[in-house]
Formats: C-alpha cells, sequence, structure tokens
C-alpha cells in the first residue's frame, strides 16, 4: 500500500481510536470478494502493470475490479502528467484506458447479474463496476479540460497550479491505496482509504473558496475559472463513488462475533433439603 504521508485530522483520530475499536471488540473482518468463492487468486498480481492487461471476459470479481482500479490509477498518473505540462503528458493512451474501463465494467456487470450466490451480496456487488465507471467518466472531464486548455491556451495562476498537484496527488493516492486493499482486503486498509476521502473532500472544498477570492480579486480569467470549477466538480464526484464502493465492502467484510448461548446452570441453594 501507497504510504500515507497526510496528516490525520483530529476527527480522523477520534475514529480510529473508538469508533474501529467498537467495531473490533463487536465484530471481525472476512474478506467479502473472497466469499464469492471462485475466480483467481490475486494476491501474486504485479500490479504496477496491471492498467496494460486487455479487457477481458475470463476473470472474475475480484481480478476484473482489480483490473479497472488499475486503469483508473495510471489514468490519474497520466492525467497528472498532462496538466503539469511534462513531456511523458500521454492524452491519448488516457482515452484507451477509460474504453477498457467501460468494457471491463459490461462485462463483470453482466458476470454479477448472472451470479446465484446470494442476493445481498450480489445485490452490493453489482453496483461497483459500474460506480468505477462513473469514476472513470470523471477522469474523462479532467481529460476534456486538458484538451481544451490546450486548444484555447488557457492559463492558470501558480497558486491553481499547485492546487492541481495537490488535487492529483491526493486522488492518485486514495485510488492505489484502493487498489492495494481490494487485494490485500482489511478493515484497516479500507478505513485509510475512507479517511484519504474525507480530505479529499476537505480539499476540493478548501480549494473552492480560495478559488473564488481570485475570481474577485480579478486575478483568475473567467475561461479558467469555469474549467477550474468543472476539475474540482469532478474530483468531488470521482471521491463519492469510491468511498461508496469503500464503504460498502468494509460494511460487507464485518461479521459479528457470535456470542455463545450459554444458560447459567441453577445452583442449589444451602437452605434447600
Amino acid at each position: 500500500m501507497a504510504e500515507l504521508t497526510n496528516t490525520v485530522l483530529p476527527s480522523e483520530e477520534r475514529l480510529a481510536t473508538t469508533g474501529s475499536k467498537e467495531m473490533r471488540e463487536r465484530c471481525s473482518f472476512k474478506d467479502p470478494l473472497g466469499r464469492l468463492g471462485h475466480g483467481h487468486d490475486t494476491k501474486d498480481l504485479d500490479v504496477e502493470t496491471l492498467h496494460r492487461r486487455p479487457v477481458s471476459n475470463s476473470v472474475g470479481v475480484e481480478e476484473g475490479l482489480m483490473l479497472m482500479v488499475s486503469k483508473l490509477v495510471e489514468m490519474t498518473r497520466l492525467l497528472a502528467r498532462c496538466f503539469s505540462g511534462l513531456p511523458t503528458a500521454d492524452p491519448e493512451t488516457c482515452s484507451r484506458l477509460a474504453e477498457d474501463v467501460r468494457g471491463q465494467s459490461l462485462i463483470l456487470t453482466k458476470a454479477l447479474a448472472s451470479m446465484r450466490v446470494g442476493d445481498g451480496l450480489v445485490n452490493s456487488l453489482i453496483r461497483f463496476p459500474m460506480r468505477l465507471e462513473r469514476v472513470g467518466h470523471m477522469l474523462e472531464n479532467f481529460l476534456d479540460c486538458y484538451r481544451e486548455k490546450r486548444r484555447t491556451e488557457i492559463t492558470f495562476t501558480d497558486k491553481a497550479r499547485r492546487e492541481q498537484e495537490q488535487l492529483f496527488a491526493l486522488l492518485l493516492d486514495i485510488l492505489t491505496n484502493f487498489r492495494d486493499a481490494i487485494q490485500n482486503p482489511s478493515r484497516e486498509a479500507l478505513l485509510a482509504v475512507l479517511f484519504q476521502g474525507k480530505r479529499l473532500e476537505e480539499m476540493v472544498q478548501q480549494f473552492a473558496g480560495t478559488h473564488w477570492e481570485r475570481v474577485k480579486s480579478g486575478a483568475c480569467p473567467v475561461e479558467a475559472s469555469t474549467m477550474w470549477c468543472e476539475i474540482l466538480d469532478s474530483a468531488k464526484w470521482a471521491n463519492e463513488y469510491l468511498m461508496e464502493v469503500a464503504s460498502t465492502l468494509l460494511e460487507m467484510g464485518e461479521v459479528p462475533h457470535q456470542v455463545p448461548n450459554r444458560t447459567m446452570r441453577r445452583t442449589r441453594s444451602v437452605y434447600e433439603c
């Protein structure tokens, strides 16, 4: 899992010390995707090259979800390079990865719809491919903004560019850690992703506030303002779709402890004959 370098907020610290402790006392955690009972073992997959694999009908649900998230990770990495103006920017590959995400989403959704593992489990899982596909749509919005930026030569302020770098860095970290949480699921891994999602939510709100200050001061042109708002909205929705999947996986993995049914044996009173 990628290293978590961001400072934990006080509210997150309380959740980590109270909520998770209570959950540990009441529940154990079991791999929710492993309950499907079939598919290839994903523990030995090379996640760094997984995005290069083509869309496939022969992958299990867990492997298919990892394939989708790996392509989303690579899309985000490429988009960060695009907006940074690096020579390694590759928007065409980004478009191809988005097509792959859509194709794998369709395959997984059809596979889940045909399963008879358990209505509750399938009803929860069947939303996952579409939610990840929506994340891909939001990343495509970033790509559209980049292409429009190049076409019209829109420029951002230095502060806006620094904010973009922070936004892409955190989103990339969330996606990377989420992919790792699918491969090696645990309560702690999913909670870490949810904590990062909360930070991204707060980051978007903060950047929206500083953006409007620049607009009011005249430092931000109207064209750049419209594009920056589109980027922030897309980041917000991408994060929400990811957090919905992560929180559902966490909920699915919580297995309540079985409380033994102890019947207290009646003890004979010393006053009884």
